[in-house]
C-alpha cells in the first residue's frame, strides 16, 4: 500500500496518545520524513516516551515509510515559508509524492495553503472515523478527552467537536 498522508511529529504523537492511529493505519499508510523520524522515535526514545516505541514499530512493520523528498524542493519550502524541519520536510514531502499533510500546527497548515496542499487534523481524523461509524459515541468522547489533555487545541474547538459528536 502506497502513502496517501504525510505527518509531522506532533501529529503522529497525538494519534499514538490518542489511541487513533490504529483505526488511520487499518487502511493507510503514512509517509514521514527522516526528520520527523528522528524527532518523534529517536529524540522520543532518548526522553523515554513510550509512544516513541509505538511509532518505531509501526515503521518496522512498514505501516509508517520513511520518505525523502529533494534538497531542491525543501530549500524552495524553507524559502518561502518559515518552518520547523520536520514541517518543511513533511511539506515538501507531499508537495512531491501529492500526498495529504497531517498536521495540526497553525503555521504548518498555512504553508499548505500556499502550496495548495490538503491537510486534515487530527480533530479531523477523530470526527470522520465517527462520522464513518467506526468508533462509537464513548470512543470518540474518550478520544477526544485525551487529544484534549494532550494536544493544543482552542477550548472552544475541542467543544465543537464534542457537541458534534453528541449530536447538540
Amino acid at each position: 500500500m502506497y502513502p496517501k498522508l504525510a505527518s509531522d511529529s506532533s501529529s503522529l504523537i497525538l494519534l499514538v496518545k490518542s489511541g487513533t492511529i490504529q483505526y488511520v493505519l487499518k487502511k493507510n499508510v503514512i509517509a514521514i520524513p527522516k526528520s520527523v523520524y528522528e524527532e518523534a522515535v529517536v529524540k522520543g526514545k532518548l526522553k523515554g516516551f513510550e509512544d516513541s516505541y509505538i511509532i518505531e514499530g509501526y515503521v518496522q512493520n512498514s505501516k509508517i515509510k520513511i520518505a525523502e523528498s529533494k534538497d531542491k524542493t525543501k530549500d524552495w519550502v524553507e524559502k518561502l515559508c518559515n518552518l520547523h524541519l520536520g514541517e518543511r520536510d513533511v511539506i515538501a514531502l507531499a508537495i512531491e509524492k501529492k500526498l495529504k499533510v497531517l498536521c495540526d500546527d497553525k503555521k504548518g497548515r498555512n504553508a499548505c495553503e500556499v502550496f495548495k496542499l490538503e491537510t486534515v487534523t487530527v480533530l479531523n481524523v477523530l470526527n470522520n472515523l465517527f462520522e464513518e461509524k467506526k468508533l462509537s459515541k464513548n470512543k470518540a468522547l474518550s478520544i477526544l478527552s485525551k487529544l484534549e489533555n494532550y494536544g493544543w487545541y482552542k477550548k472552544s474547538l475541542i467543544e465543537y467537536v464534542r457537541n458534534k459528536i453528541k449530536g447538540d
